[in-house]
């Protein structure tokens, strides 16, 4: 990768990680994951539902490589930590989401993706569960 794009996506990841902290310093570090994702978190009793059968199958073969709208993913917690979102705004580390329906529920990785989105990524690449129950 050339040095001077390596230097303007630093850049611009810094812009928006600024713009973010701006628009949010009443309550920095946290910020709502409303501020960032496209939904907000569902009933914690509706998320545990979902989850339970992903659970025991977490780091197998059972979660398969997706890619993933991010307009179609749900957090499962309600706020983010800007430091966080700062430290993984690079990483390539995968996410973990359980599929319901058309909806992905996050079950690891809430600031690697929100860092996706302020970088203005329409799809990630996820490990992702599908979910046999329908609820």
């Amino acid at each position: 990768m050339k040095l001077s794009l390596i230097y303007n996506l630093l850049v611009e990841g810094n812009k928006v990680i600024e713009k973010l902290k701006n628009q949010n310093q009443s309550t920095l570090p946290k910020i709502r994951v409303e501020k960032v994702f496209f939904h907000g978190v569902p009933e914690m009793s509706f998320y545990h539902e979902v989850t339970k059968e992903a659970q025991p199958h977490i780091g197998t073969d059972a979660f398969k490589d997706e890619k993933v709208d991010v307009k179609m993913i749900v957090p499962t917690q309600r706020n983010l930590n800007i430091n966080n979102i700062e430290d993984v705004f690079d990483s390539d580390k995968p996410t973990e989401l359980v599929k319901d329906g058309q909806f992905y529920y996050v079950i690891d990785g809430h600031h690697r993706i929100a860092s996706k989105i302020l970088k203005g990524k329409g799809k990630i690449i996820a490990k992702v569960y599908t979910n046999n129950d329908s609820f």
